[in-house]
């Protein structure tokens, strides 16, 4: 089987006949992936408390000390992907977030649960995603702006999908929330997991057409220098462009996971009922689902580094009409554009790390990125939670969201020249 990488500019249809089954992947992984998100086990909540006697803070703690917990493995878990071959890699994840869901449905202890919780959150949350985007911006070369924003689809569907399906299980079916779990589990390693291998198959081509590519632009000898030096978490955190990004990086999965988290209240300080409320998802999601698709082309032509500061625009827009006004507008404004920020967001800031870095030590910086992003929204609710234990409300924890990206910018704008002078040439469009 032959498999050549992107070299040549395609039409959005070519490409998405050309590298279909790459693309197909990296859905899937992003779809299910919503298995070890907040917004899921929201849904179990209620009766997860009651199973176990747990209060709301006391379900949020295990919650938080499951997550910082994966946070930690997921710097170690997530570099393997630079050595060990995708299929098997992909297979691995897989079948640990599988084990995790039986866990889930068969744990009849807190301890268990806590560690059913620990192995969603880093298997679901940080590495199918995670291996989803190294996929993508590893193998597309040129292409991998269309590629991101082709394969994030998946996260907004699965926001859009999984919510009424659930609630059909538990509430309008009235079957047990374990029996959900067990299906879960069932569904990845029957359906998912033999998926994976037929679309994977052959892509040791793809790893091969890789290496000779780095080995023409480097040379052999260098090439094999590059693959030996791959960067190390620590480096990363020694150096000053990647310090400098991140906060700005990290500022809308932060921001949108306390707002989200803690939606009930927000709604009540704005004089809204919940059902107003929830009906702002659907914005959110079309306007991910929208940018995603929109901004991939773009990225592809222009370069990803270059386009990093207009990332986080949409969702400080959001933020100021929030702000400034306690009408519904204001939070469907908020939800649309925090939509458009996080469909923006992905393809550009995960192929920038491709054009910084290079893509050898690609999965040593997603590994970072990921855990610091776990750990990031893991922080978000206890947070917003003191500022509205202090009945600060909605308006001032938006304003303080502001400074803070504000703070962000200016921090990434002082490293941008760093950024753009490390953009490989081989991660520039032709």
């Amino acid at each position: 089987m032959t498999v050549n990488m992107p070299d040549k500019p395609l039409s959005y249809m070519g490409f998405l006949g050309k590298y279909k089954a790459l693309l197909i992947f990296g859905m899937a992984l992003t779809f299910c992936s919503s298995f070890g998100q907040s917004f899921f086990f929201s849904l179990f909540n209620q009766s997860i408390r009651d199973e176990y006697g747990l209060s709301h803070s006391g379900f949020g703690s295990l919650y938080l000390a499951a997550t910082l917990a994966s946070a930690g493995t997921i710097i170690w878990a997530g570099l393997k992907i630079d050595d060990v071959e995708l299929r098997r890699y992909a297979s691995i994840v897989v079948i640990g977030l599988a084990g995790s869901a039986l866990l889930m449905a068969t744990a009849n202890h807190i301890i268990l649960l806590f560690f059913a919780i620990y192995g969603l959150r880093l298997t679901g949350q940080g590495l199918m995603g995670h291996t989803a985007t190294v996929t993508m911006a590893r193998y597309l070369g040129s292409a991998r702006g269309r590629g991101l924003s082709v394969s994030a689809l998946g996260m907004p569907l699965g926001e859009a999908v999984w919510p009424p399906l659930v609630t059909l299980f538990l509430v309008s079916a009235q079957l047990p929330w374990r029996l959900a779990w067990a299906c879960i589990a069932a569904g990845l390693l029957f359906l998912l997991l033999p998926t994976i291998w037929l679309l994977l198959r052959g892509h040791e081509a793809r790893d091969s057409e890789l290496a000779n590519e780095q080995a023409r632009s480097l040379g052999t000898d260098q090439a094999s220098a590059v693959k030996a030096a791959k960067l190390k978490p620590r480096q990363l955190l020694g150096d000053r462009k990647f310090i400098c990004v991140m906060p700005y990086v990290l500022a809308p999965p932060f921001i949108l996971t306390g707002y989200f988290f803690h939606q009930q209240a927000i709604a009540l300080d704005r004089g809204w009922t919940l059902a107003q409320m929830a009906s702002f998802f659907g914005l959110y999601a079309a306007g991910s689902l929208t940018m995603s698709m929109v901004i991939g082309p773009v990225v592809d032509r222009l370069t990803a580094t270059r386009m990093v500061p207009i990332t986080c625009l949409p969702l400080a827009i959001g933020l100021c009409l929030f702000a400034l006004t306690t009408h519904q507008f204001g939070g469907a404004a908020l939800f649309l554009l925090a939509g458009a920020s996080t469909g923006i967001s992905m393809p550009i800031l995960n192929a920038m790390w491709a054009e910084v870095y290079g893509t050898g030590s690609l999965g040593s910086v997603r590994s970072l990125v990921s855990s610091m992003m776990v750990m990031s929204t893991a922080l978000a609710p206890p947070l917003f939670g003191l500022m509205l234990d202090y009945q600060l409300g909605a308006g001032f924890i938006t304003m303080a969201c502001l400074g803070y990206l504000a703070f962000a910018y200016i921090l990434m704008l002082s490293a941008r020249s760093l950024l753009l002078a490390s953009v490989s040439e081989t991660s520039k469009p032709a």
